[in-house]
């Protein structure tokens, strides 16, 4: 910048100069011992002020032409880059949040085979029998899972024990197949209460956004099993 406003300064005096110098050039010439004014109808001499000005024209235009060039350079901001070496760029959080993903999508990326309590190993084996291991998830999706109990049927201890085998959302029970319902009915020792009770379209509307009956009554508190 500075370097900038001492070449500003030089082309100002330079154009002052050039102007005096032509200006002094015009009057001698046409004022000097009359040679060049034969005729009474020759133009009028120019005065010292017409050189004067023709100066003043050619520092103006100088002085144009440099702010042109100040404005047309662009200011240049550094860009200071910095890294933390306390960052752990293999750190991944537990769970992943993918722009626009809708939750539905997000159970499908996160799915994992269920994982089955040593305890639990013969409940399982019996419910192998009759249907199949649904897909679960090792966290929610959400910062929060949803409130199951909003789910006519699923209480307290039976929220409690789907949270346990990896399932928190309404979207997860939404899509069993009835082979899934009877092996989680089978494994959680109530075969054929998912059916009556209408889980999974309960969990449909749910998931969709929709309140049923009995979901608007847990939301007003009026239902005791699912404080």
């Amino acid at each position: 910048m500075f370097w900038l406003i001492v070449q500003s300064v030089i082309l100002i005096g330079l154009a002052y100069l050039i102007g005096c110098l032509i200006g002094c050039f015009a009057r001698r010439f046409f004022m000097g011992d009359g040679t060049h004014s034969t005729s009474t109808n020759a133009p009028s001499e120019p005065s010292a002020a017409h050189g004067a000005n023709m100066g003043a024209a050619g520092v103006g235009a100088a002085a144009a032409a440099v702010q042109t060039e100040v404005e047309e350079t662009p200011d240049e901001i550094p860009v200071v880059v910095t890294e933390d070496p306390k960052v752990d760029m293999n750190l991944k959080p537990a769970v992943v949040k993918r722009s626009g993903a809708s939750k539905s999508d997000l159970i499908a990326q996160q799915e994992v085979d269920i994982v089955i309590p040593e305890d639990k190993k013969a409940d399982a084996e019996k419910a192998d029998s009759v249907g199949d291991r649904p897909r679960v998830l090792s966290a929610p999706v959400t910062e929060s899972p949803d409130n199951l109990k909003r789910v006519k049927g699923i209480g307290p201890k039976n929220e409690e024990k789907l949270n346990e085998l990896g399932i928190y959302h309404f979207a997860q029970i939404a899509k069993w197949s009835q082979q899934e319902a009877n092996w989680l009915g089978t494994f959680m020792a109530f075969p054929g209460r998912i059916e009556r009770e209408d889980w999974i379209n309960q969990a449909k509307s749910l998931a969709a956004g929709e309140e049923t009956e009995f979901s608007k009554r847990v939301d007003k508190g009026n239902v005791e099993s699912s404080l």
